[in-house]
């Protein structure tokens, strides 16, 4: 923003079409459902069927939680809550590994894409392919722990029951444990639930490319999808790390940065930087924090009439 002229940046906020705007905002609101059907998804081997309601609210409360607060605890409120709606801890926590593990696998191949058609930036060229190699040993990885669980747990009880050192009622929750969290990777061998991990994950994907193109009809930008791409991948590795509550700053600088390669002016770029902002988080903290209300409305109602002996037995 530095000798920015901020009448520049007002301009291109009122010229922007803002029905554009609007038709963005439902495609984020789409993502996040497409997310909350594959997390459904990745729960296909659990014993437990959990409602899409409450996939969905705990799943927007957690990324409320990590896009409010810098340091990212989210994963551990959608853990919590899950546990709330009956999934193990255990579960749910793999299913959230093997979901950052697709989605790594999705952004390394878009990366590798670019590099490929000789169309990507050099801040990205470099790391293209070690994301996309880390993601597909991650996948394999995971499917080859399941396979091979059976094995690791007698492996794992046989350690545990050396010297004794650990009390029996505290090796069979942790065999209970790693039983649960080996059989949640069950998934990336199950071709139908694999195939439904697949079909969602193509579907996160390709709606937030096409938030990113709906964004440049907006502000007019004839830009390749290219660079809706090398936005995408811009915001996907800024997540990976703490960030300012809300992005902010964060999601200016990068439109800043990628569409400048591209031509665009930065009073431009910096007004679609802004709005931009506003689309992929506002949609997060409004339905987060609405989901949020909901469930402490609903815990508040099932903890009344209880004694604090009563509660404290059930923590």
């Amino acid at each position: 923003m530095h000798g920015l002229d901020m009448r520049l940046v007002f301009q291109a906020l009122v010229n922007a079409r803002y029905a554009w705007v609007l038709a963005a905002l439902a495609c984020v609101i789409g993502v996040a459902l497409a997310k909350a059907a594959r997390w459904g998804a990745l729960y296909g081997v659990s014993e437990r069927r959990t409602p899409f309601g409450e996939l969905f609210s705990a799943l927007m409360a957690s990324q409320m939680v990590n896009v409010v607060i810098p340091i990212r605890v989210g994963e551990l409120v959608r853990i919590g809550l899950m546990k709330q709606s009956g999934q193990p801890g255990a579960a749910t926590l793999s299913t959230i590994v093997v979901e950052k593990a697709f989605d790594l696998v999705a952004a390394g191949l878009m990366a590798f894409a670019l590099v490929a058609m000789a169309v990507a930036p050099g801040w990205l060229r470099e790391p293209a392919m070690s994301m996309l190699l880390i993601g597909v040993m991650l996948v394999v990885g995971l499917a080859v722990v399941w396979l091979l669980r059976e094995r690791m747990e007698q492996m794992l009880a046989r350690v545990l029951a050396l010297g004794g050192w650990l009390p029996q009622v505290w090796q069979g929750r942790l065999l209970r444990v790693t039983s649960t969290t080996l059989d949640a990777f069950g998934s990336l061998t199950d071709l139908r639930l694999l195939a439904r991990v697949l079909f969602w994950t193509t579907i996160i994907w390709l709606l937030s490319l096409l938030t990113m193109l709906i964004l440049f009809a907006a502000f007019d930008l004839g830009l390749p999808i290219a660079a809706a791409v090398v936005l995408i991948l811009a915001i996907t590795f800024t997540s990976i790390v703490p960030s300012p509550p809300a992005l902010v700053g964060v999601m200016h600088m990068i439109a800043v940065v990628a569409l400048g390669e591209y031509g665009v002016p930065q009073p431009k770029a910096l007004g679609f930087g802004i709005v931009m902002n506003i689309v992929l988080v506002a949609p997060l903290i409004v339905l987060g924090s609405v989901a949020l209300w909901q469930r402490i409305l609903s815990s508040w109602h099932t903890l009344r009439g209880h004694s604090l002996r009563e509660l404290w037995r059930k923590l």
